[in-house]
């Protein structure tokens, strides 16, 4: 993989069976990254509904997916930024959970802090269950990928013999 940067982003062209993807990382802070996402889209003719956006999720605990199609920000200022730039919440989310910090705890220094020790081996699957979430979300779209990453990870939750 080689990758590209333009002003505020890095990204990379990636062939995934027969679709093509550009997986892009904002280089700017997250409650500035809404611009070069929405440069980067507007020089590739990419809708907005076709940009899934891979984020942090503080209302979710340490290793929960969810998968949403549009929405609000609930405060998340990456997603701020995002909304603002591209001028609609109407694009797809991979929410990513981290769980909330520690009684007491700053919100700044918890999502900027190294993963704890305990949490790596869960990490590890967390990446995995995302890039499957991904891969899903690419084959049979926003809808039934909702239906099979939101309900398989509750059912993983609950009781696996019943789902």
């Amino acid at each position: 993989m080689h990758w590209e940067q333009a002003k505020g982003i890095r990204f990379v062209r990636v062939e995934v069976g027969d679709v093509s993807l550009l997986c892009a990382e904002p280089q700017e802070f997250m409650n500035r990254s809404g611009p070069p996402v929405q440069a980067l889209a507007a020089a590739f003719g990419i809708e907005t509904a076709a940009i899934l956006v891979v984020h942090d999720d503080l209302d979710l605990e340490f290793g929960r997916l969810k998968l949403k199609r549009d929405g609000g920000t609930a405060g998340h200022r990456g997603l701020e930024s995002l909304l603002a730039a591209l001028d609609t919440d109407a694009f797809p989310r991979l929410r990513l959970g981290i769980g909330r910090p520690p009684q007491g705890g700053a919100v700044i220094d918890f999502v900027l802090e190294p993963f704890a020790v305990a949490e790596g081996a869960d990490l590890d699957t967390l990446i995995d269950e995302s890039t499957a979430a991904i891969g899903t979300w690419l084959d049979a779209g926003t809808e039934s990928a909702m239906n099979l990453v939101n309900v398989r990870r509750r059912c993983l939750e609950l009781k696996p013999v019943d789902c």
